[in-house]
């Protein structure tokens, strides 16, 4: 699990109804997409986001549990429920919605 040092990241993000088809997207302070966000297993926020990258499209996929320097901690657990919400997050990013 996580050491003693080991602490979450603070969540920027924001509720929005600018996703397409009126739906309520959650997005950055920066106003990049939140697909999804939930715990694994072993407790940890797991969050697919919409990439700053501007010279194509691509999509984070983020263990939000940190050591004491900032760098993520581990692989994310995940069960079969938990990877088809992750696999439901990855579509809506590569359809653009």
């Amino acid at each position: 699990m996580v050491g003693d040092c080991a602490k979450k990241r603070q969540p920027h993000a924001q509720r929005s109804s600018a996703g397409k088809g009126g739906r309520d997207m959650k997005r950055t302070q920066r106003g990049f997409r939140i697909y999804t966000e939930f715990k694994d297993e072993y407790g940890a926020n797991i969050r697919v986001q919409e990439s700053s990258l501007a010279t194509k499209r691509c999509v984070w996929i983020q263990n939000e549990v940190v050591d004491c320097s900032g760098t993520p901690l581990g692989n994310a657990h995940l069960t079969v429920p938990m990877a088809k919400r992750v696999i439901k997050a990855l579509q809506r990013f590569v359809d653009g919605r």
